[in-house]
């Protein structure tokens, strides 16, 4: 598999996802509260993306603008994906004195994410509210990484480029939860709500949208049986539902 997309999925679907999780995981939520720093990963070929932790939230920004208390550089997309496996050391350029928040705080919440996108089986069948979050990671990381997968995949861009443009909103229990944008072949994934999509992916609820994501339920037959719709613009999911199909391949 290609090194940049996987390292592009690392950064800005696996890392980014903390962001998700410090807003709806409290023990996350305590573990940033009185933290305000900024780290800055620079990883070659990618663009760099800063973490902004303030007052006890956690925002994932691209914005070269934004000044920084820690920068981790990085000598290759390789270098990157050996540090989020654990096999490496990012080169700290600055804040030499916040490092213990790497090592601390940073690094706790980088192992409850872990806890959540690679889940105890049987915690996932008991514990409900571990289970709802489980889905929530799963599929922020799973739809942002989609994205990553159609901007640089050999075969994504291919999907990509016959994809029609507009902007498909993922709903659970009819509520929009994420949204999957695509202008001209390029993509982008958020969370904000859009009045007017394109397409609408709807799940029932919370158990066939995690099911669904992590392989347990069929989505034809969870189509057959009206616990996933699909709406609009049927062209735009047939494609993007083929992107899902290499996410795995990443993923796993």
């Amino acid at each position: 598999m290609d090194e940049k997309v996987i390292a592009a999925i690392n950064q800005n679907a696996v890392l980014r996802s903390l962001e998700l999780l410090c807003a709806i995981d409290n023990q996350a939520k305590e573990k940033i509260t009185g933290k305000n720093i900024n780290i800055r990963f620079s990883v070659p070929g990618l663009n760099p993306m800063i973490l902004v932790f303030s007052d006890g939230k956690l925002k994932a920004v691209f914005d070269n603008s934004v000044k920084t208390n820690v920068h981790l550089r990085f000598t290759g997309v390789e270098h990157f994906n050996k540090m989020v496996n654990g096999e490496a050391m990012p080169i700290p350029t600055k804040g030499f004195f916040k490092l213990s928040f790497l090592q601390g705080a940073f690094t706790e919440l980088t192992n409850l994410l872990e806890s959540y996108l690679k889940p105890d089986a049987e915690r996932l069948k008991t514990d409900k509210s571990f289970a709802e979050i489980n889905t929530k990671l799963t599929a922020y990381v799973a739809f942002s990484a989609l994205s990553e997968i159609a901007n640089h995949d050999k075969v994504g861009k291919m999907v990509a480029d016959h994809t029609p443009h507009g902007r498909l909103v993922i709903k659970v229990a009819n509520e929009p939860f994420i949204a999957v944008n695509v202008d001209n072949g390029e993509f982008s994934t958020d969370m904000q709500n859009c009045e007017n999509p394109t397409a609408i992916m709807a799940f029932d609820d919370m158990d066939t949208a995690g099911g669904i994501l992590r392989g347990e339920i069929d989505s034809f037959g969870a189509i057959g049986r009206g616990k996933l719709g699909v709406f609009g613009n049927i062209n735009m999911i047939d494609h993007i539902n083929k992107l899902l199909g290499l996410v795995a391949r990443y993923l796993d």
